[in-house]
């Protein structure tokens, strides 16, 4: 019989459904690649970006000014700390309580400044002063004697979350600010017939207020189970409350982020997507069954929720079983709502912002590759505003790192692989034998090496039988016959390819897809 030429070009990783029963443009399993502009692509790790802290990091701010400042804030046990891209400087405020839960940490910009709260010491702000520079100051007006456990901003409010009041907790009770004045922070928290500060209690529903984001013209309340949509009204009840969902609410604290006109969120079950009036799953029947087997029960509060808006990306980070930090992330890209795995270090929190640091190393001058093989974009600067870059923190490292960037894990090799198993190629009655594969890759790496395998099975319940490896050296600057494919040999109704690279330095490398070669054996 003449050999049969498939091709194959998945795009997508699918963790729930057995593999014989997905679709040709789904891989079976992947880690460490991620899917842009259609194609499996190794992913890129971190370095660090700035000189290193005083003491390790475990949440951080990107506060950009128009004129061109552009500070980055981390928050340690050792104090609230400042940079430009140089020195760190110290604008602790007085009085200051250390919290070293990352999930305890929200805050925002409110006028360009940023404010900050952890939930043992009352909020504060920083008034962008880098030259002397001025310390944090606890918000003007704060009630006495009161804490919250989350607080963002919303038009010109400052919206605060699960109200501690002496030793008596309101988990459901929130509070708003006065409006503040162009330029200011708020001035004002207890309500007048002068201002619009506010408060409210919901109660209908149980659990706590957890987080809060602004969508579209609404700000919408999280709870443990339930959600519910605040829209500014004015007059004398300032906010209208109603709630919106009752039965979902978010997992933890920063676990919301705003995409085009929705909300993306770690859910207490799920991962949703939602644009005030429609909810719909992110990962169900691709990786719902799988995330929730895997995340921590004990540190599962730790999560956080990141967009990479230059790869319309959202990273959902989440701590495996007997991890504190998040070490794994899905990776969305809602472009094309398709999703993948890798994993991130041990990572208390990532931000999005903008990167403002030029490395001496990453000049014109000091470039040694070929231009065929560079990572960088031309014409990149230390400026990138519509690119903006995101910032990440480790365990027990004194630093912050630039994510999504660099060939290594903060210098270590990355790995990766992608699986596409029991593939039954339309005849599942009918024998086959793999004869060569045919990768199409865009790497111009020459050393480069890609482990590929090939194996058998004649059911979708029984073991893989495998080949040896076999070592792929793709080329496009020295392209050979020997170079174009590589023989291997399987068996089976139902045939199963991987692909792995270990070790190597180089993360330029997209997978497009790949031919396969077939022999039909008949059907025994």
């Amino acid at each position: 019989m003449a050999h049969q030429l498939i091709k194959l070009r998945p795009t997508s990783v699918n963790l729930d459904v057995p593999p014989a029963e997905l679709p040709m443009e789904e891989w079976s399993s992947g880690l460490n690649f991620t899917f842009r502009d259609g194609f499996a692509v190794r992913v890129a790790g971190w370095n660090k970006l700035f000189p290193d802290t005083s003491d390790t990091p475990i949440w951080t701010i990107n506060a950009r000014q128009t004129a061109g400042s552009n500070y980055w804030i981390t928050a340690q046990p050792n104090g609230i700390f400042v940079t430009d891209t140089g020195a760190w400087k110290d604008i602790t405020p007085a009085g200051y309580v250390w919290n070293g839960a990352p999930d305890a940490w929200t805050g925002g910009l409110l006028n360009g400044m940023p404010f900050m709260n952890n939930g043992v010491m009352p909020p504060f702000y920083w008034d962008l002063d880098f030259t002397t520079p001025t310390v944090c100051q606890t918000l003007p007006g704060w009630p006495a004697d009161t804490l919250c456990k989350a607080m963002r901003s919303y038009k010109y409010h400052l919206i605060a979350m699960h109200i501690t009041v002496g030793l008596n907790d309101f988990p459901d009770q929130i509070y708003n600010s006065s409006a503040a004045a162009p330029g200011l922070m708020p001035d004002s928290w207890t309500p007048t017939a002068a201002n619009d500060a506010g408060d409210n209690v919901l109660a209908a529903t149980r659990g706590a207020v957890i987080d809060g984001a602004k969508l579209r013209g609404q700000f919408l309340l999280y709870k443990d189970h339930s959600v519910y949509r605040a829209n500014y009204i004015g007059g004398t009840f300032v906010f209208a409350y109603e709630k919106f969902l009752g039965n979902t609410g978010v997992l933890a604290r920063n676990c919301i982020v705003d995409i085009e006109g929705e909300h993306a969120f770690f859910s207490d079950g799920d991962i949703l997507r939602t644009d005030g009036q429609n909810v719909k799953s992110i990962i169900d029947r691709r990786f719902k069954r799988n995330l929730f087997e895997q995340i921590s029960s004990e540190h599962y509060k730790n999560s956080f929720v990141v967009e990479n808006r230059s790869h319309n990306e959202v990273y959902f980070c989440y701590p495996e079983t007997d991890n504190i930090y998040p070490n794994m992330a899905v990776a969305w890209d809602y472009a094309r709502d398709q999703v993948s795995l890798r994993e991130i270090g041990a990572t208390p929190y990532m931000t999005a912002g903008t990167v403002a640091y030029f490395d001496p190393d990453d000049s014109w001058g000091a470039q040694t590759d070929s231009w065929e093989v560079m990572t960088r974009v031309w014409g990149q600067t230390e400026f990138q505003a519509a690119d903006d870059g995101i910032v990440m923190l480790q365990e027990s490292k004194d630093n912050i790192f630039r994510f999504d960037n660099t060939e290594f894990e903060d210098g270590s090799a990355i790995d990766g692989h992608m699986e596409k198993t029991y593939i039954d190629f339309g005849v599942p009655e009918q024998v086959k034998t793999v004869m060569r594969v045919w990768p199409r890759t865009t790497s111009t790496k020459e050393n480069l090496t890609i482990k590929i395998r090939a194996g058998g099975s004649h059911t979708p319940d029984r073991a893989i039988e495998w080949s040896e490896w076999v070592d792929y050296k793709p080329s496009t600057l020295t392209p050979t016959e020997e170079n174009d494919f590589v023989s291997l040999f399987a068996t089976g109704r139902y045939l199963s390819f991987q692909f792995q690279v270990a070790g190597d330095t180089s993360y330029i490398f997209a997978l497009l897809g790949f031919d396969v070669e077939l022999a039909p054996r008949g059907r025994f």
